[in-house]
């Protein structure tokens, strides 16, 4: 079943409504790429992305090498702090 909606709009401002929503939308993802966005990740993406163990992962947080956070038993990365604290570079804060 379609559905109608009922507005007091015209449709020639209902069209610049959306085109301007759109718009906004564009603007607002090209502002995060052009940022350092927070990207929060678990240990097995960690390796996976790295192509590293388990096992390297703990001693690099053993000895401090990268940054983590952890809350009791859970650890997370931000995947962006990691790979900038071991010198490596990821352009546009993407994955």
């Amino acid at each position: 079943m379609e559905n109608i909606i009922f507005s007091p709009l015209s449709v020639g401002d209902f069209e610049k409504l959306v085109t301007k929503s759109v718009e906004d939308a564009l603007v607002r993802i090209q502002e995060n790429q052009n940022k350092n966005v927070s990207e929060i990740v678990d240990g097995d993406y960690l390796c996976n992305k790295l192509n590293i163990t388990r096992q390297t992962l703990a001693c690099w947080r053993k000895k401090k090498l990268i940054p983590f956070t952890q809350v009791g038993q859970v650890i997370r990365y931000d995947f962006n702090e990691v790979i900038q604290s071991l010198g490596l570079t990821n352009k546009g804060g993407k994955r």
